[in-house]
């Protein structure tokens, strides 16, 4: 299953173990479900021949739209830079918060 509405990933529920659901048309980004219910957005790509995971933030927090707008930057600086996206936030390029209203 890829997830490609909002109402899809607040449809997500928790199962015994963690598991990640692919967010269609993203290079990468996942929505990541916990045991307890908790879910983040994720992005994994590969840099100097490693796969990074990037969280971008929890679902309460972050809606899809914004989620896929935040990697599609990260992606674009870490290409620009030459970084490993995880350096992102490291660095001071904080992403700007913002509540799911989707």
């Amino acid at each position: 299953m890829t997830i490609k509405y909002q109402k899809e990933v607040d449809s997500l529920g928790p199962r015994s173990k963690i598991y990640k659901q692919q967010v269609e048309q993203s290079n990468g980004l996942q929505v990541v479900v916990r045991p307890t219910g908790g879910k983040s957005f994720v992005g994994v790509t590969t840099h100097n021949g490693k796969r990074p995971q990037t969280t971008i933030g929890t679902t309460e927090i972050w809606s899809l739209k914004d989620a896929r707008e935040e990697w599609s930057k990260i992606l674009k600086w870490s290409k620009v830079t030459g970084h490993d996206p995880r350096e992102y936030k490291k660095i001071g390029l904080k992403p700007k918060v913002k509540k799911a209203n989707d």
